[in-house]
């Protein structure tokens, strides 16, 4: 009787360093050990970064980032032919000074160290997480947050945002959170968010709670706003900052700012900003702030506020006319 071990799936194997898991797992991005796997199983053949994105059906340009990724930490050799450029590397540098003590020309050379986009190698970052507990814990909290590994450009942001324009940890962990919550985290606007608030003295968590609330409810206005108009497009410049005046500066709801906009219509015909504020500030002038003193003013006047508001906004649209054609030399 004959006999053969039935090894299945380990008749064929290969192998993957140890340091791989050991030190660069958690730095590693998905692609990256997706290409690291599919490298280390073809070694023999060696694939370029064509047939790899083929096989993998993932961007060229991300397996062009992942071999980098592997490159740099020593575990494959580029040859001269290699196509895939390597960024180059700037160490890391931490501010001493206090923020608040920041001079302008301080702030000016953080701003110029910050958009010139420093990048740190995966053995810089693998060195700046062994020795910085702060800086894993925001690790933690990103990862936390977008639900996955944070990617090469992720965590350079990160870095960037803590050690060079000098955000404080706890701060920065607020404003990965708010990105995300808002669908802009990208490293981009994060590091552009970053310099902003400490150009502007929110490196507390006091200061940083009350700018996101600020900036929640403002585009919760622009939002609502949108919607009682029946737009998808962005708001006009015009448009946002009414949106702010007639929703967080003199508190007046979706509903009546709603009802603005019917009366809008229903007086001229169309749509139009200004004469939606126009409405808007004749109820502020009366201290009109609910739904039932609003239709109740109206009904009393029977639309008189809003033909009043009607004329005085043909006057101004006249007068701008004429004032347009005189400079424009028409008679």
């Amino acid at each position: 009787m004959n006999f053969k071990l039935n090894l299945g799936a380990w008749s064929n194997i290969f192998a993957v360093p140890s340091e791989v898991v050991d030190k660069y797992i958690k730095l590693a991005s998905g692609n990256s050990l997706k290409v690291l796997l599919y490298m280390l199983r073809n070694a023999d053949s060696s694939p370029d970064s064509m047939d790899i994105a083929d096989a993998l059906s993932i961007n060229e340009d991300d397996v062009c980032d992942a071999i980098t990724f592997w490159c740099e930490i020593g575990l494959f050799t580029k040859s001269e032919e290699g196509t895939v450029k390597q960024k180059p590397e700037s160490k890391a540098v931490i501010h001493t000074q206090p923020i608040e003590e920041l001079k302008s020309d301080r702030l000016e050379l953080i701003r110029a160290t910050a958009l010139r986009d420093p990048y740190f190698s995966p053995v810089e970052i693998s060195k700046e997480l062994k020795d910085n507990e702060k800086l894993q814990f925001v690790f933690n909290c990103a990862e936390a947050c977008f639900g996955k590994p944070l990617t090469s450009n992720e965590q350079n942001a990160i870095i960037t945002i803590v050690n060079e324009i000098g955000l404080p940890c706890e701060v920065t962990c607020m404003l990965i959170q708010f990105a995300n919550g808002i669908g802009k985290a990208t490293p981009k606007y994060m590091k552009a968010t970053a310099m902003d608030w400490v150009e502007n003295g929110i490196v507390t968590i006091e200061k940083a709670d009350q700018r996101i609330s600020e900036l929640y409810s403002k585009k919760t206005a622009e939002s609502d706003l949108k919607k009682i108009l029946g737009i998808s497009r962005s708001l006009s410049k015009n448009e946002k900052e009414y949106a702010q005046k007639w929703f967080n500066e003199w508190g007046y709801s979706y509903e009546l700012v709603a009802i603005a906009y019917d009366r809008c219509i229903d007086t001229i015909g169309k749509y139009n900003a200004n004469y939606m504020n126009s409405i808007i500030e004749k109820w502020k002038e009366k201290n009109l702030t609910t739904e039932e003193m609003i239709l109740a003013d109206i009904e009393l006047h029977k639309n008189q506020n809003e033909k009043e508001s009607l004329k005085d906004f043909q006057k101004s649209s006249i007068d701008k006319d004429k004032l347009n054609k005189k400079w424009s030399g028409e008679n």
